[in-house]
């Protein structure tokens, strides 16, 4: 075999190699970004899961339900508090929205198409998203998405009779 081919089969040969090892620092990343989204998608999840254990406290669950049955009841501290567990909403709402732009996440709405609708769908939660909402340093994009899962108007209704149709269920 002569030099030429020799030469030529070394080209080959380091141009395989080089495009092999592209290729696995390519599925590398793809990976290292599916790990990532992953545990974003965790933390998002123990975020929302942390707000929701909030419902087992007895005192936090009769606020939950003053607070759809007769916001206008709330006291000031109350209303602190619904203040406080909504703004943490809206904080998960706002990270899911960062994550998305980052290229982390694909989409970034359906959360806010299933969950919206429990925590502003109605009552005292209605209420203070029609006001938050107006705020100047509100952005457009939170707006919209969360605008757009309250026209479910079903699912909201759903949230509304869901206790009431269990209560039924168990009375028969």
């Amino acid at each position: 075999m002569g030099t030429s081919n020799v030469k030529n089969t070394v080209e080959i040969i380091g141009i395989f190699a080089v495009v092999a090892g592209l290729f696995f620092v390519y599925e590398e990343l793809r990976l290292s970004r599916t790990i990532a989204r992953a545990e974003m998608s965790a933390t998002t999840n123990a975020m929302l899961s942390e707000l929701e254990s909030l419902e087992r406290d007895p005192a936090v669950s009769a606020l939950l339900i003053k607070s759809s049955e007769s916001p206008e009841d709330l006291t000031p501290v109350e209303r602190r508090q619904m203040n406080s567990i909504l703004d943490g909403v809206l904080g998960v709402y706002a990270r899911e929205r960062y994550n998305y732009v980052r290229g982390i996440f694909e989409e970034w709405t359906s959360l806010i198409a299933f969950s919206a609708p429990k925590y502003f769908g109605r009552g005292y939660g209605r209420v203070y998203w029609d006001v938050k909402k107006t705020h100047p340093e509100m952005p457009q994009f939170l707006i919209t998405a969360i605008d757009d899962a309250l026209e479910n108007q079903p699912y909201i209704e759903f949230e509304q009779r869901f206790d009431a149709e269990v209560l039924k269920r168990l009375q028969q």
